[in-house]
């Protein structure tokens, strides 16, 4: 956050109490993940974004690492395998794993489905999935092709995010 955004926030524009309801959110599907974006960053003043995306056994992102945020797992439903920098991090439902930024990471859904809501702080890395993604009014769970996912590693450089090397797919 900024100077200019604290002064912002101590002058009286701070943000409001929100509410999403359970079926509310901007739908996406990005590279085989079904992504919902549940809180934005013009939500909370930049402080958070959250993103609640569901997949299948196997998934997940290749390594990548975030130059601007941190971001915090909360396993939903499923079984998941981390990987952040060095370690390997078994997680099932109700765990709770954090990524900072500046650690490689990634994960593998272990389980039949995962589903993980994943907190952004700062706010900003949510706005990737509406700019890689496709609107989507439901789960799609279609592997992707080579295109999806140069596109995608172009956006994620715009937005502070490198891509390192493949998902994690192996078990």
């Amino acid at each position: 956050m900024t100077k200019a955004d604290r002064s912002e926030l101590e002058d009286g524009n701070r943000p409001k109490a929100v509410v999403v309801g359970p079926d509310e959110g901007s739908r996406y599907w990005v590279a085989g993940g079904f992504d919902t974006i549940r809180l934005t960053g013009d939500q909370t003043g930049g402080a958070l974004g959250v993103t609640e995306t569901e997949e299948t056994r196997g998934a997940g992102p290749p390594l990548h690492v975030h130059s601007r945020e941190d971001e915090t797992y909360y396993v939903v439903e499923g079984s998941f395998t981390f990987f952040i920098g060095d370690e390997t991090i078994a997680a099932t439902s109700g765990s709770l794993v954090f990524a900072p930024r500046g650690i490689p990471h990634t994960y593998r859904i272990d389980s039949p489905t995962g589903r993980y809501l994943c907190l952004i702080v700062p706010a900003g890395w949510e706005r990737f999935f509406a700019a890689a993604g496709l609107p989507a009014a439901e789960p799609n769970f279609s592997p992707p092709d080579e295109e999806d996912f140069d596109r995608i590693g172009d956006i994620a450089a715009q937005s502070g995010v490198s891509i390192l090397g493949p998902p994690r797919t192996e078990s």
